[in-house]
């Protein structure tokens, strides 16, 4: 989902995407793929946005299968504002990342897969049905708007985005000995082949 005609430079490097999470002293989010993978692929998506929601389909059915072992994909939030329930489950997912990692990118996936379901009033309900097989309770997950440390891990991503000057969701780089943004599946799979070649 586009905001602007203006692109993020193509010039930034992991180092920095990193050393700036380091500056805002919040963990990362689970890894998946290869975690000590040196091609990395960096998204900064937002749970509510259609796009995003296309492009995480294919990441399961396609991507993952294809590069799990040579990839790291990692994770950041960028709730658009004009979004009402995006930043609470984005919220809800570091908490569960927290509580119970193996639920972290489950739990992504059925906000992507249940958009039209979703609603700002129902989110903590929808949550708790999710959670509810691992005994997860909705008042727990209530008491998480309450933990600064997971309010500021989605501030920090969304901060790490606008600094970064990023415009729209999906932003998605790929990244080997060069950082390349890609916009198509086409161009995904090109610079990721490329990146494995290089590395």
């Amino acid at each position: 989902m586009r905001l602007s005609r203006y692109l993020l430079p193509f010039a930034l490097s992991l180092i920095f995407v990193l050393g700036a999470l380091a500056q805002a002293a919040v963990p990362p989010a689970p890894v998946e793929g290869n975690p000590h993978a040196r091609v990395h692929v960096i998204i900064f998506e937002d749970l509510e946005c259609p796009s995003c929601a296309m492009w995480h389909k294919k990441l399961l059915s396609q991507y993952l299968p294809e590069f799990r072992s040579g990839v790291a994909f990692q994770f950041h939030d960028f709730p658009l504002p004009q979004h009402a329930w995006s930043f609470n489950a984005a919220v809800i997912s570091r908490f569960f990342a927290a509580k119970q990692p193996a639920l972290y990118f489950p739990w992504r996936t059925y906000c992507f897969a249940h958009q039209e379901e979703i609603t700002a009033d129902n989110l903590l309900d929808k949550a708790a049905q999710f959670a509810a097989p691992v005994g997860i309770t909705r008042a727990q997950i209530e008491a998480a708007f309450g933990q600064m440390d997971l309010l500021q891990a989605v501030e920090a991503d969304r901060a790490l985005g606008e600094k970064l000057n990023v415009q729209h969701t999906p932003t998605i780089y790929v990244e080997g000995r060069q950082k390349v943004e890609v916009s198509t599946p086409e161009q995904f799979v090109a610079a990721v082949k490329a990146a494995l070649r290089e590395k």
